[in-house]
């Protein structure tokens, strides 16, 4: 892609900094220093935050180093200890902690999206339900760019439409919501990262949340495998796999045969496919909605 960042030379500077380092400590003992750093004099700033943490480079690795791992580290280690990122993270940074989301949005905006385009939708917000003494099933977590992306509020609203269609028991924080903290951790804000964790888990206690369907793959992926460091342990169900199970039930149907005749192939994202091993359910869903499903020559983890 023209990058410079190449994880196996990342991995061999490591190796190499370390051998260099590693005896002359054991002489001279753990204070020593020889006015070299790792990073600078090894590895540049440019290559880390190069890095889109997409765990291609960890999944095809023989030996089964996991790269974006130690990236993220020293990418922990530039902004904790040195205040060091690229003025557009420092702005997301700003963002989330100023507003719960990484863009300049008012959290008063974060049900904008049921009120879209000519048709309003009725949304149930999980502390109105609270207050009537209703608990729903699951709680619908709309997630950032499910709340102000222009094009990834038609998909939120596809999918309340199908919830409520099939009739679920759910509800959506609403204004409540705010940042997972997903991007400030893989940016190396740790401390950002575990203020708005810590944050959403009290509200999940405070609502007894239990079951979560999510439709951005990194929330997903951070309240399945990451917040359950952090005592926040709960069902974590992607609406991919939500929409193949209502289909593979027969309770969820094409209502239109547009597809049927069209060309449709799908790209895995990362962080539903290698990192979660989520890759037939779409495809399942797919297949049963058009009768030329393709796919491409790198698909999967490919």
């Amino acid at each position: 892609t023209g990058k410079k960042l190449s994880p196996r030379k990342i991995m061999m500077d490591l190796r190499a900094r370390m051998k260099e380092k590693g005896p002359l400590m054991v002489k001279n003992g753990r204070d020593f220093s020889d006015n070299r750093s790792l990073l600078r004099d090894y590895i540049s700033e440019e290559e880390l935050w190069a890095c889109t943490t997409c765990n291609a480079c960890a999944k095809e690795c023989p030996i089964n180093i996991n790269h974006p791992t130690l990236i993220v580290d020293m990418r922990r280690y530039l902004v904790m200890e040195e205040a060091s990122a690229p003025g557009e993270l420092k702005a997301v940074f700003n963002n989330i902690e100023n507003n719960g989301a990484p863009w300049q949005y008012s959290a008063e905006d974060r049900l904008n999206w049921a009120n879209m385009e000519t048709r309003k939708i009725e949304v149930p917000v999980m502390a109105d339900l609270f207050a009537k003494g209703e608990k729903p099933e699951y709680l619908f977590w709309v997630g950032c760019a499910g709340a102000f992306d222009d094009r990834y509020r038609k998909v939120v609203r596809a999918f309340a439409k199908i919830l409520t269609h099939l009739g679920v028991s759910y509800a959506v924080l609403g204004k409540e919501e705010t940042c997972t903290g997903d991007p400030a951790r893989r940016a190396g804000n740790e401390m950002l990262y575990q203020m708005q964790a810590l944050q959403v888990i009290e509200i999940f206690k405070m609502y007894v949340v239990k079951k979560i369907i999510t439709i951005c793959p990194h929330c997903f992926n951070i309240f399945k495998n990451e917040y359950p460091d952090l005592g926040g342990n709960y069902e974590v169900i992607n609406y991919v796999q939500f929409l193949d199970k209502y289909v593979n039930e027969g309770k969820l149907k094409p209502v239109s045969d547009s597809l049927k005749n069209t060309s449709v192939t799908y790209h895995d994202p990362c962080y539903l496919g290698r990192a979660n091993d989520i890759y037939n359910e779409p495809r399942f869903i797919l297949n049963k909605l058009t009768g030329n499903f393709v796919e491409m020559h790198r698909n999967r983890s490919f």
